[in-house]
């Protein structure tokens, strides 16, 4: 076996993760020419001790049954050579479902909401924004800062005991 670690790659159309370890098949291996064995016997018994681990051969089968419903069309490639056991798990369609046209929508909504929650209670706090909106502190502070930046809202004194004046 190789002294090779472990290896997570994600590209923007698959995912490769592939391992050393000692051949016992060579090529592509699927649910129905599977013959499992541990590819990787020091990781294998970490997995068992962390209680993370079904059977040896559940993530083939597993991976073939759950990857087409989460990555429509989707087959993964597992093979194994000299040296590597290799899984490649492509990626149908765009990683993210935040195009630019609905991420832009979703930043005006984003605004819309800051607005109204300051006009109904000016001294809202940027954490309460986050909290209620369900988006992080810095992508409040980047919505407030363009709403300064666009003459919409106010800041009347220190951040802490000073209160939002909304402008519109």
């Amino acid at each position: 076996m190789s002294a090779s670690p472990g290896r997570l790659i994600i590209y923007k159309d698959k995912v490769i993760l592939d391992n050393p370890c000692t051949q016992h098949f060579f090529g592509e291996i699927t649910p129905e020419n599977l013959h499992p064995y541990s590819h990787n016997p020091t990781l294998c018994k970490f997995m068992i001790q962390l209680g993370r681990f079904d059977e040896l051969g559940s993530g083939v089968r597993n991976i073939n049954k759950y990857l087409p419903l989460y990555s429509k069309g989707a087959k993964p490639v597992f093979k194994e050579d000299r040296q590597y056991f290799q899984l490649v798990l492509p990626l149908a369609g765009p990683v993210s479902s935040n195009s630019p046209k609905s991420s832009k929508k979703s930043s005006q909504k984003s605004s819309q909401k800051i607005v109204l929650l300051m006009s109904e209670n000016p001294d809202i706090t940027i954490a309460q924004l986050s909290k209620k909106i369900g988006i992080s502190d810095r992508s409040i502070k980047k919505h407030i800062a363009f709403l300064q930046s666009q003459n919409r809202v106010k800041r009347i004194g220190p951040d802490k005991g000073g209160h939002w004046e909304v402008l519109e």
